[in-house]
């Protein structure tokens, strides 16, 4: 599923409960979805979970408005689209790695170590080759 140009999830689950306050319409959001990410260390392709938890005040007017700025539309119809992806957008990782133990790449080879053990000595720490 396409949210915008810039986020293609899989899986997308979610649940949003609607309650009325004083100020407006308060959402409290619960969604879960899977985006398709690269390996920052061997560069494989994965599925990354993804959770968005998140309460949004939709205000009746400008006065009650919060800084979110959200306003209840005239027809009373809210597009939670926007919002799901922001949240999601947000809890993608910024240096993703398919497992925490990932070995990455061969600094001689290229080859990747998670898949291949290509006997090649690692230079010590802090010594370029």
């Amino acid at each position: 599923m396409e949210l915008s140009q810039d986020l293609s999830v899989q899986d997308l689950t979610g649940l949003a409960r609607v309650n009325r306050t004083p100020q407006g319409l308060l959402i409290n959001s619960d969604f879960k979805a899977s985006v398709r990410l690269e390996c920052v260390r061997c560069l494989d392709s994965f599925q990354q979970p993804l959770r968005a938890i998140f309460d949004e005040l939709y205000a009746f007017n400008e006065r009650t408005a919060t800084e979110s700025a959200l306003i209840l539309p005239d027809d009373g119809y809210i597009d939670l689209q926007p919002l799901v992806r922001e949240y999601l957008l947000i809890e993608i990782p910024i240096n993703p790695l398919c497992n925490e133990d990932c070995m990455g790449l061969c600094m001689i080879c290229g080859a990747n170590r998670n898949k291949v053990t290509c006997n090649h000595e690692e230079p010590p720490e802090g010594k370029a080759t």
